[in-house]
């Protein structure tokens, strides 16, 4: 795929949308682990504790590009056939697989953010910086995930060379939404040290 055709601008569009869906949507997830007091253990404990809200935004976020590719294969013909474009169809199609992922994910993080908890979810520095390793967690994970839909498009092909590990590459990565968290918080945790010690350096002069 060259890198100046349409499909792989919207592919990256697509991989953005899904991405910043996920980020939105693990707002319960980052409430879990400030609850928790930062600590990987409470978290998982409350994860297994409050697992159909814990997954339940991943298995969404996995169900909206299977209905986005639905609509946008039943409405192709017709659509190009009313515009008597492809370019115009193919960025009609393209916009609810970017857009839909996002909307679903500010659904998800303003009902977590209605749901009553404990304690109030605070959007502090730490927590800023945990967004922030999120945010790059989902962009990797997502993209790669994409690349390798791609380097092996051939469904049939896929099964043949790898079984039933082939299906891996067709599971989108917002199902392990919980363990991405994790993840980025362990990414944090060298920052978080990094941070600590320039506050302790600066409350020492």
């Amino acid at each position: 795929m060259y890198n100046n055709s349409p499909g792989y601008w919207a592919l990256l569009l697509i991989a953005a949308g899904e991405a910043a869906g996920m980020v939105l949507a693990a707002r319960v997830l980052l409430h879990y682990f400030q609850l928790e007091s930062y600590q990987f253990r409470g978290y998982f404990k409350t994860i297994l504790r409050q697992w159909l809200p814990a997954f339940l935004p991943g298995v969404l976020l996995e169900i909206v590009p299977v209905v986005s590719f639905s609509v946008a294969v039943a409405l192709f013909i017709p659509l190009v056939l009313i515009t008597n474009s492809f370019e115009v169809t193919f960025t009609l199609l393209v916009v609810p697989f970017v857009v839909s992922p996002v909307i679903l994910g500010l659904v998800l993080h303003f009902k977590a953010k209605e749901t009553p908890q404990e304690k109030k979810f605070a959007l502090t520095a730490r927590m800023k910086r945990l967004y922030v390793a999120l945010a790059l967690v989902c962009l990797a994970t997502v993209g790669l995930n994409w690349w390798g839909v791609l380097a092996c498009d051939d469904l049939e092909r896929v099964n043949e060379a790898y079984g039933a590990l082939g299906l891996i590459l067709y599971i989108r990565p917002g199902l392990f939404l919980p363990l991405l968290v994790a993840l980025a918080a362990i990414i944090a945790v060298p920052f978080e040290r990094l941070f600590f010690r320039k506050v302790s350096y600066d409350a020492e002069r």
